[in-house]
């Protein structure tokens, strides 16, 4: 006589993976389970029986979902570098002007981050980034990107140029996870014009003017030239004296009698005098400087000027 089966043995069987389980073994598992239907409830056996098909469909579905994600990983084609281009140039533009620097994406590509710098290896420059800017770097004010949404043209504005932004500049691309540089431009030559010099004319003629008086000391430019302050000097060499400015330097201090007849006026930088003394008399110089540098660019050839005492 067949003896019974173990019924805690079955129910141990019936829980573990189908996928386990042989045909020859289901075979005689299904007699088994004849000859226990009797001690082992038959809800109970429907319960083992879910729990064991539950687990086995739960395990299959994870691996098979597991696997499609590691193969999409590993087998799908990564993104291809975009492409950027730059003009060679040379780009022109004058002093006081602005400029634009073309630079264009051929693909979207990566999120992150466009840098322009100017100059290569120990003179690279960091000029502007349309993201935070590098550690230890900032933005240069005066340039702005010219479409700052669209996706792939990276091009920017210069305004305020100077003689000092002559130079190559470069577009770059950086990926923005880990700030790894995914293109480059080949750069874009700009070069800057210097303004041609302003001629300064100054009245040759003797200004004269009586003791507590006031005096018009004249002085116009030729053309508006470059952006910088105008100053006034009376004398020269070892007995030159400074007298006024537009944006006097950190040691001097204009003569409060002195000031602007037009100081709105790009082009008339003449001077009133007012309390005039017999000492006041002199040649006295207008000239015209830079602003970005400080350097003089034009000079008057003076005008003289003559204090008298006041008749009794």
């Amino acid at each position: 006589m067949t003896p019974n089966p173990n019924p805690n043995s079955l129910l141990s069987t019936l829980s573990s993976p189908l996928h386990l389980l042989s045909p020859l073994y289901l075979s005689s598992l299904s007699l088994s389970l004849s000859s226990l239907l009797s001690p082992l409830s038959l809800s109970t056996l429907y319960l083992s029986l879910s729990l064991s098909l539950s687990l086995s469909l739960y395990l299959s579905l994870s691996h098979s979902l597991l696997s499609s994600l590691i193969s999409l990983f590993l087998l799908s084609p990564a993104l291809p570098p975009p492409i950027i281009t730059q003009d060679p140039g040379p780009v022109t533009g004058t002093e006081e002007g602005e400029v634009t620097l073309p630079c264009t994406l051929s693909t979207v590509g990566a999120a992150g981050p466009v840098r322009w710098y100017r100059g290569t290896l120990r003179d690279r420059q960091h000029l502007y980034s349309a993201a935070a800017p590098p550690p230890n770097e900032r933005n240069d004010p005066r340039v702005s990107r010219v479409h700052p949404d669209h996706p792939t043209d990276l091009s920017i504005r210069i305004v305020r140029l100077t003689l000092h932004d002559s130079g190559t500049y470069y577009c770059d691309k950086y990926r923005g996870f880990d700030g790894s540089q995914i293109a480059g431009g080949t750069g874009t030559w700009l070069r800057v014009q210097a303004i041609p010099p302003p001629i300064i004319t100054q009245d040759p003629d003797s200004v004269t003017g009586t003791e507590e008086g006031e005096v018009t000391v004249p002085c116009t430019l030729s053309t508006v030239g470059a952006a910088g302050p105008v100053r006034w000097y009376r004398g020269t060499d070892s007995g030159r004296e400074y007298l006024y400015s537009t944006d006097p330097l950190p040691n001097e201090s204009n003569d409060p009698r002195v000031s602007r007849v037009h100081p709105d006026h790009p082009t008339d930088l003449s001077i009133q005098i007012v309390n005039l003394t017999v000492s006041d008399s002199g040649t006295y110089y207008c000239e015209k400087y830079r602003g970005f540098d400080g350097s003089l660019i034009a000079v008057g050839t003076g005008s003289s000027v003559r204090g008298e005492c006041v008749a009794l």
